[in-house]
């Protein structure tokens, strides 16, 4: 095979062409015979033992810039010398495939009225660990990660430090100051508002991001005591020791600011981001990272003071948008002429970061952070705790007593063992969404009522040759499958590329619920015309295909129905 594609290596590689490659090995074969360099028994040995392709397992789309993160990570963990690494991330596919959703959706919504281009979300464990990760809009367009290489100017997001840094030093949010006009030299900062309050707690400015008393306040404890807190807490970026940092003049990144709120969330000292778990070498272990060990906080006064004006401007202040049925806290930020907007917080299981903006650092129209960043946080982090809610109703167990999964921390079901005869392994072929061809045997996918079309082709782009794994269930008609530590049933049903069918667990429909709200979301109209006209375009996690309107692939919504679209 090697000899036959020397004459059209591109052509015939047998990554793309597999069976031309075959065949040109069979000419070679010929060739050898007649120029006696083997004998036909030789050839005929050789064509009974052909060579077989082994590629490495494709990373799911759009994961792209968590893998670029992790490559980095590998490499300096393990050595630049070092091949053929199996790495084990901290990645949880379903998180990454909402984030992916949920950005797209909104930028298709309001990005171009809002002159908006870009956005970037971390998700993060409050113990550092990276569950998604989204840097911008389309990997495909440009590779700059925008969560961890963007630096910006956060705003009023930067006052979490400077409150922080006041409540170490003795202040509380019961404590009043008076929002009034402020000069600090020529510098003459001004509320959004335009107006000034008066006297107000501390609280209250915090939730209401008045910006007199944030420079009151820096200007109380020392920028200096300010940046000290910063850097404690995460922030790699070199501050300016100005007034003006007060309100958020220096430039930081998403992961700096997402880090520095998972350590006030789990009320340690310091977190340390980290998206590698473990890297194996041939099956020799090269690194393993231990379950970390958080250094509580040394003022917990302080943080409990945090957390409670954090908690404010989502209940009454800024970030009402982003108020969940579940207790939250979170900052939102906005940076001049609107060229950023941010909005980062957590609940009790997971930390998110939301950035939005234009990479060429044009003013948005009129975007705060409590606005497409609280919107998409609140989208997000929805459909994060409700996995959560639903991992801590169907405790999964290793069988030892082991502790329940959580969103925070997904722990897979250990694969069948290779020797059990009922076993099924190897690569799929899709019939359906809910229906496989596993070495050549028929596996209904568990609780799935599948679909064909577009659907059955992005989950065949999604498996590729990675090796699928199917354990018998029941009377042993239905089975489940996954694919290294993801649930099959789950991932079809999370991303609307089937249905539960009535027999299937509480946990897969919750799975399903936000394929349904992503159709919903549009409107009543989406969701009829969805039931009325079939098939959407779907994607895997993280996919790529983005069609939100319900309608079938060239179709579009006008006056409530779908009708082809004419336009280009």
């Amino acid at each position: 095979m090697l000899a036959g594609l020397v004459r059209s290596p591109s052509a015939l590689t047998p990554i793309r062409n597999f069976d031309g490659a075959q065949a040109r090995a069979d000419r070679v074969l010929d060739a050898m015979v007649e120029t006696g360099a083997i004998t036909r028994a030789q050839a005929d040995e050789a064509r009974r033992q052909p060579a077989t392709l082994r590629v490495p397992p494709e990373s799911p789309p759009g994961t792209n810039y968590f893998v670029d993160m992790v490559n980095t990570d590998a490499r300096r963990l393990a050595g630049t010398n070092a091949a053929d690494l199996t790495v084990r991330s901290t990645i949880d596919l379903d998180l990454q495939s909402a984030a992916e959703n949920v950005i797209a959706h909104m930028l298709k919504a309001e990005g171009r009225a809002k002159r908006v281009s870009q956005a970037a979300l971390i998700a993060m464990a409050p113990d550092g660990a990276i569950l998604a990760m989204v840097g911008g809009r389309d990997y495909n367009d440009s590779q700059f990660n925008r969560a961890i290489q963007a630096h910006r100017q956060p705003g009023s997001l930067f006052k979490v430090f400077v409150y922080l840094t006041a409540f170490q030093k003795g202040f509380n949010p019961e404590m009043t100051m008076v929002d009034r006009p402020v000069a600090i030299g020529d510098w003459e900062p001004e509320n959004y508002s335009g107006r000034f309050r008066g006297e107000v707690t501390l609280r209250t400015a915090f939730a209401h991001s008045i910006n007199s008393v944030a420079v009151q306040l820096g200007e109380a404890v020392g920028i200096k005591s300010v940046i000290d807190t910063a850097h404690r807490l995460g922030v790699q970026s070199e501050l300016p020791a100005v007034p003006s940092l007060a309100l958020g003049a220096g430039e930081v990144t998403l992961l700096d600011m997402t880090r520095a709120f998972a350590t006030i969330a789990s009320n340690a000292e310091s977190v340390e981001p980290y998206a590698v778990r473990s890297i194996q070498n041939r099956g020799q272990a090269l690194f393993a990272r231990q379950k970390p060990q958080l250094q509580p906080a040394s003022n917990p006064a302080a943080r409990a003071a945090i957390r409670d004006v954090l908690g404010a401007v989502v209940r009454e202040g800024t970030g009402k948008a982003a108020r969940l049925n579940t207790p939250s806290a979170g900052k939102t930020g906005t940076s001049q002429e609107y060229r950023n907007a941010w909005f980062v917080g957590f609940t009790g299981d997971i930390v998110v970061g939301v950035w939005v903006g234009n990479d060429d650092n044009k003013p948005m129209r009129n975007v705060t952070g409590g606005d497409l960043p609280a919107r998409i946080w609140h989208d997000f982090v929805t459909q994060a705790v409700a996995r959560a809610t639903v991992a801590r109703a169907q405790p999964t167990t290793n069988g030892t007593g082991g502790a329940p999964a959580t969103a925070s921390a997904p722990a897979a079901a250990p694969p069948p063992a290779a020797s059990e005869p009922n076993v099924i392994r190897g690569p799929a072929f899709v019939l359906d969404t809910g229906t496989l061809e596993v070495q050549g045997r028929i596996v209904r996918l568990y609780g799935v009522e599948g679909t064909r079309g577009r659907p059955a082709r992005e989950f065949q782009r999604y498996l590729g040759r990675r090796e699928v794994v199917c354990e018998p269930i029941g009377d042993g008609t239905e089975h489940r499958c996954r694919v290294d530590d993801q649930d099959l049933s789950r991932v079809v049903l999370f991303n609307g590329g089937g249905r539960a069918t009535a027999n299937a667990p509480a946990e897969f429909k919750a799975s399903e619920q936000p394929a349904r709200a992503a159709r919903i979301g549009e409107g009543s109209e989406g969701a009829e015309n969805y039931s009325r006209y079939g098939e959407r375009r779907y994607y895997y996690p993280p996919g790529r295909h983005r069609t939100w309107n319900g309608c079938q692939p060239g179709w579009t919504v006008q006056d409530g129905l779908c009708k082809p679209y004419r336009g280009y």
